[in-house]
């Protein structure tokens, strides 16, 4: 069921009436797989993604957008949005130490990294894997260690945040001050050939923690991010149960909806599986364009009942619908 946009562009072109060598049809096709994405939870739309963990604060990784069910070892959770901590009579705002407030992930947003710049006398060092064209620069937005926010440039060319030139494959460039504890708020950096990574760079010493892995189609990257506090105070049972794949710590294995990811070429692998719906979005968005709305929300009604089609095709109809409710205790648990 997987489609590639190489294998599509020839009918987009079609219907566009395009050439199919012209660039366009890609931004069509990613913007009809954006939308498409995001109105339902479509076949292969969401995934199931397990980890070892440790701590109680985890940043997923890039194609995870929205957490929908998640478990520790064995044993299901309960999923909590971002006003949970802020309830009235709730739990307050919840730290690594909060264990006692029982089985709960709660939402923390989105982060450009997977780790925070802490303590005093840090940098960020920038590490190219590979070689990148003469001139690629990352931006960095941070706070400096003063608490200012860090400009490049004056009058009405100032920017926010700091230019960084890409070093040479294996080398490393840093930033010009020292930051702020988790200081670090925006990330810009161009396509590259290969994975750029930050590290949080002690000045007294020279000691590197890695802060940042970021693909080489990333431009704008952003993670999302939740906590688990009673990671911090139990865990699985003494006798393991509910570890997975060899794992030697906690594992939680979550369900979640993915997060869009443009397509870059003839190989991409589309996000929707279904070629016809989005040849249908492509129609729609061509439709908008010319102002023809009326038109365009019959294409899109009809993408949408291609993709319902095909979800009750692969979901047959033997499943038992489930009742969600609050997670009870659960033996594996250890809330010790």
């Amino acid at each position: 069921m997987r489609v590639t946009f190489g294998s599509i562009k020839g009918r987009l072109a079609r219907v566009l009436n395009m050439s199919s060598t012209d660039t366009r049809i890609l931004d069509y096709c990613g913007d009809a797989c954006e939308r498409l994405l995001y109105s339902g939870k479509w076949v292969d739309s969401q995934v199931r993604y397990a980890v070892c963990v440790n701590e109680a604060c985890l940043t997923w990784p890039r194609d995870v957008e929205t957490i929908e069910a998640a478990a520790i070892c064995s044993c299901p959770i309960n999923i909590r949005n971002g006003w949970y901590e802020f309830l009235d009579g709730g739990p307050g705002i919840v730290t690594e130490e909060d264990g006692w407030i029982g089985r709960n992930l709660v939402d923390r947003e989105n982060a450009v990294a997977f780790d925070d710049v802490v303590g005093t006398g840090k940098k960020i060092a920038v590490y190219a894997d590979g070689s990148e064209a003469v001139g690629s620069q990352i931006l960095l937005r941070y706070y400096n260690s003063t608490g200012n926010k860090v400009y490049t440039g004056a009058g009405s060319g100032r920017e926010e945040g700091e230019y960084i030139s890409l070093p040479a494959a294996g080398g490393y460039t840093y930033s010009t001050f020292e930051v702020l504890p988790y200081g670090l708020y925006g990330v810009i950096k161009p396509v590259t050939n290969r994975v750029i990574r930050l590290y949080e760079y002690t000045v007294a010493g020279g000691a590197l923690k890695p802060l940042a892995y970021y693909e080489p189609d990333e431009t704008v990257p952003v993670y999302r991010r939740s906590i688990i506090p009673f990671l911090k105070r139990g865990g699985c049972s003494a006798s393991g149960e509910g570890h997975e794949g060899g794992c030697d710590t906690t594992t939680v294995t979550i369900r979640g909806k993915l997060r869009y990811i443009q397509p870059v070429n003839d190989n991409s692998i589309l996000q929707i599986p279904h070629a016809t719906a989005i040849r249908l979005a492509c129609q729609a968005l061509k439709k908008e364009e010319d102002n023809l709305i009326t038109e365009a929300e019959m294409y899109w009604q009809k993408a949408y009942e291609a993709l319902n089609m095909q979800l009750h095709h692969w979901q047959g109809d033997g499943a038992l619908q489930p009742i969600r409710v609050e997670t009870p205790s659960c033996p594996v648990l250890n809330l010790q």
